[in-house]
């Protein structure tokens, strides 16, 4: 007997052509089904396919139910925009704009609409008394999926989370490997299945989420939760977590939210989530059991404990503070290459460490830790009091002798740049290369923190407002140093400060250009501290013998970096203001140089604080005068009316002019021009030292650790 396999049309069902069903041949009339016994099993494959027809039938009601014929009654006087909800208010637009109503307006009649009066036609299984069509009761019912409202009440947002599509959890993550290289615990082609094992990654993923979606394109925005709804979501997750066993995605879910709230500008909760982390941490490597061959893991556990390493050295409270994680208490092995760590090739972790170069690329992360391990003491040399600090004076810790303070933490910079390999070290290697491999963020924050560890050590013994010196020079306001340079050694100073300023404002240039531009904390706290010396030099040029002839440019540059920046985070907003006053004190030196001459960094203490301000706080002006008898104008600065030496001055500025930045105007409006310095108190009380303004007491009605407050303009 032949066989065949026509294709089985079931009324109601449609033509599925990769439904095919071997039947015996019949001489039965065109269009009539077969039988029980012409194909077997034939009430099951009929009840099959019922059940199909009547799930679809019922989705595809629904939605002309609640997407077409139902609207927001705004939305339907405003325009025909589609109205987009899941049934019940606020709808999509609403939710967005707040606005406090949102009605929903019919018709909801199901089905469609019949042209000539009859009534629709119901469905109904066939009446065949063999067929017993019922559910299966052990299949459950499909988890609703959550709506508008439960997003914005933080209801289900675990499921939210959970439910987005890999291409934007594959989008979230590659942003935040590239953007933020100081956290790179991520292991990408694994990560999919940690979604799956651990019951708390979808913490992980909202702050994920919420630090990167400033970054992300608009079209994965769109999916998901507003950025503030992703924060709040992980604060409150995080804060349920803590009292159960740790985990790794904890740890890491609190370093995210730590440079989340650091950039938001809370720099108490960024500090507390760094310690949770560490501390969480620590816990885990005690507990940590032997992990034999799962060499991913244990790796990602090894690279979890260094960022912790790296923020507890990254989130600085702004004055000296004993480090939870020193280095000689570290029994890890510094992180493996990237290409290593992707491919699964073997970790050391738990070996003592060591550390050999030359370094690529592909060692950054080593390179970083060992990197933000000096910058945490040369930033505390510094916000200690630096070359103010009893006993530096002396002729044994004079900055240029062997084994003073200064001088150790220089030759450790240097020892540390030693170890990179001439394709890491900018400007031997350019930006444009490693940003078309696709690592030029890592290649950059390589070369920003050695650049700003340089700009730090030497700026510190630059004079304050070196109005009458010819050239470069140590300090010339107490304490005074009690011994002589040896020749050449302050124009050599000079020249690696400014080179350093130069350098990093090229940086950021050149990724500007590439459309990759490095738009984190720490990056724009480079281009603070270069915008600062890029200014000095541009109004005293003698400072470095007339070597920095693009300095205002480079300024410019500098101030168009942090409006970038200051739309994207709170805390660029006291660099930018200290850096538009200091600026126009600036101007006021040029207008009155004879009124400045004898003036020193002991007239401007807060101000010269401000300027070491790694928290992005600029100090509440508490004091401001005002000419009251010239009415002069910033353009007047430049009038004929001064000494010659004021007039050289001039310009100087007029050729090189400073920059005006229309988004730092909007932050903060234009300084009044009127503004006058009269005496040596003024600017002590309008800027009081940057750690009394900001550590006050931890109290719950006078909390200074924040920088987000509202700034004061003048």
């Amino acid at each position: 007997m032949e066989w065949c396999e026509p294709r089985l049309l079931v009324p109601g069902v449609g033509s599925f052509p990769e439904l095919h069903l071997p039947i015996q041949p019949r001489s039965k009339p065109p269009g009539k089904l077969p039988t029980k016994r012409e194909v077997p099993y034939l009430d099951q494959v009929i009840k099959s396919l019922w059940d199909f027809h009547h799930c679809f039938s019922n989705v595809r009601e629904h939605l002309r139910d609640t997407a077409i014929y139902s609207a927001c009654i705004d939305e339907r006087s405003r325009s025909k925009i589609k109205c987009i909800h899941d049934g019940e208010p606020p709808c999509r637009s609403c939710f967005k704009s707040k606005r406090p109503e949102c009605i929903l307006s019919g018709p909801f009649e199901t089905g469609r609409r019949q042209s000539n009066g009859t009534k629709p036609r119901e469905s109904a299984p066939p009446t065949s008394a063999k067929l017993n069509v019922h559910r299966d009761s052990s299949v459950e019912p499909a988890s609703p999926k959550p709506s508008i409202n439960d997003i914005a009440a933080g209801k289900l947002t675990k499921d939210v989370v959970l439910g987005l599509s890999p291409q934007v959890l594959l989008v979230a993550v590659t942003t935040f490997t590239q953007k933020f290289p100081e956290l790179a615990f991520n292991h990408a082609p694994t990560f999919s299945s940690h979604v799956k094992e651990d019951v708390t990654v979808w913490i992980k993923i909202a702050a994920t989420l919420a630090l990167c979606h400033r970054f992300l394109p608009v079209t994965i925005k769109d999916q998901i939760p507003s950025e503030d709804e992703l924060a709040a979501c992980s604060r409150e997750s995080l804060q349920s977590i803590q009292s159960v066993t740790p985990s790794i995605s904890a740890v890491q879910s609190l370093l995210i939210m730590s440079m989340y709230e650091w950039g938001a500008g809370n720099g108490y909760g960024a500090w507390m989530h760094s310690g949770m982390a560490t501390r969480m941490m620590q816990s885990l490597d005690v507990m940590k059991p032997d992990r034999g061959s799962e060499v991913i893991e244990t790796e990602i556990h090894n690279r979890t404990f260094w960022a912790c390493f790296v923020m507890d050295r990254f989130i600085f409270c702004g004055r000296s503070q004993p480090l939870a994680l020193p280095l000689d208490t570290m029994t890890i092995q510094l992180p493996i290459g990237e290409e290593d760590f992707a491919f699964g090739g073997v970790s050391h972790a738990g070996k003592p460490m060591e550390s050999t170069g030359p370094f690529t690329v592909d060692e950054y992360y080593t390179v970083l830790v060992e990197g933000f391990e000096i910058w945490s003491k040369v930033l505390d040399l510094i916000i200690s009091g630096g070359r103010r600090t009893p006993g530096m004076s002396q002729p044994e810790n004079c900055p240029w002798v062997t084994g003073s303070p200064w001088k150790k933490l220089l030759d450790s910079v240097e020892e540390w740049r030693s170890q990179h390999s001439d394709r890491l070290r900018f400007p031997a290697s350019g930006v444009a290369v490693h940003v078309s491999l696709g690592h030029g963020e890592k290649f950059a924050y390589v070369n920003l923190l050695y650049y700003v560890c340089i700009l730090f050590l030497n700026r510190e013994y630059i004079p304050f407002l070196p109005i009458q010196l010819p050239e470069p020079v140590g300090p010339i306001d107490p304490p005074l140093l009690e011994a002589s340079a040896p020749p050449g050694w302050w124009h050599s100073r000079a020249k690696d400060l400014y080179n350093a300023a130069e350098c990093i404002t090229l940086i950021h240039q050149q990724l500007d250009e590439l459309n990759a531009p490095l738009l984190t904390p720490f990056a724009a706290f480079c281009s603070f501290c270069a915008g600062s010396m890029n200014g000095y030099v541009t109004s005293f040029p003698q400072m470095n013998l007339n070597r920095s002839p693009k300095s205002a440019a480079h300024e410019e540059l500098n101030f168009l970096h942090l409006e970038k920046f200051t739309a994207l985070w709170k805390m660029g907003r006291g660099w930018a203001q200290t850096l538009k006053r200091v600026q126009t004190l600036r101007f006021h030196v040029i207008r009155d140089r004879a009124r400045f001459i004898g003036k020193t960094r002991s007239d401007f203490v807060a101000l010269y604080e401000s300027i070491h301000d790694y928290a992005g706080v600029s100090p509440i002006v508490r004091a401001e005068t005002e000419l009251s008898a010239n009415g002069a104008s910033i353009s007047q600065l430049f009038d004929g009316n001064e000494s010659n030496d004021s007039n050289e001055n001039a310009q100087e500025m007029r050729n090189n002019p400073q920059p005006r930045s229309s988004v730092l105007g909007e932050l903060m409006p234009e300084l009044n021009p009127e503004i006058f310095l009269t005496g040596d108190e003024i600017w002590n009380q309008a800027w009081p030292m940057w750690g009394d303004q900001q550590f006050g007491t931890f109290d719950e009605a006078e909390l200074q650790f924040n920088y987000d407050q509202d700034l004061p303009t003048l």
